[in-house]
């Protein structure tokens, strides 16, 4: 048996909590089906309890239950000083990209946000890029200028996008915490933190690695 092919967990603070792409929303479980479900965790090869495959948990298969591999973060962007000078072509595609990514996650499930990912990686440019730290910089002078919100998402979405356009393959990472319920989402090439702070990313547990 295997977790539905749309549904990934993580175990935080010793509960497992879901995310669920396809619906675009996040669960934990309750009493005897959370206990079933940690029994199983443990023991995959094990036949799991009937109420997770009547709930929808479990389906036939034989799909790993671990998240895709990353580095824990060891230096961060954040915390560098490089500020580059304006630039109306960046500057506009940042724009567009913030812009598209806005009205993307707004209405359209989360499922479509990790299908494009996955296009866009798939049609990677090979060709010698800037460095990380230049193209970070100016992606993030360039957005205190634009007039949408930020979103740990779609900005996250939208600067993986900006990196794959100078042939930088970049990780989106969602990250779970409990007590209180909180998601959190992030950029990472290997080790290196991209846009938030490693004692912030610290506290979240990762549930999905596109």
């Amino acid at each position: 048996m295997q977790l539905r092919p749309d549904l990934h967990v993580a175990i935080a603070n010793d509960r497992p909590v879901f995310l669920d792409v396809a619906a675009d929303r996040y669960f934990c479980l309750g009493g005897a089906l959370e206990q079933a479900f940690l029994a199983w965790f443990d023991r995959p090869r094990t036949a799991p309890a009937k109420a997770l495959v009547e709930a929808g948990i479990l389906v036939d298969g034989t799909r790993s239950l671990a998240t895709p591999p990353i580095d824990p973060p060891r230096s961060s962007l954040c915390e560098a000083g490089n500020t580059p000078l304006p630039d109306a072509v960046r500057w506009y595609r940042v724009a567009w990209l913030v812009a598209r990514r806005h009205w993307e996650t707004n209405h359209h499930p989360l499922a479509v946000s990790l299908e494009r990912l996955q296009r866009r990686r798939s049609n990677h440019a090979r060709r010698p890029p800037p460095a990380i730290p230049d193209i970070w910089a100016s992606y993030r002078r360039h957005r205190r200028t634009i007039p949408i919100a930020y979103s740990c998402l779609l900005d996250s979405l939208a600067l993986l996008d900006f990196l794959g356009a100078f042939g930088h393959d970049a990780r989106l990472v969602i990250g779970v915490t409990l007590d209180p319920f909180l998601a959190h989402c992030w950029v990472q090439k290997s080790d290196l933190l991209i846009n938030d702070r490693l004692g912030h990313v610290g506290a979240f547990t990762p549930i999905l690695v596109a």
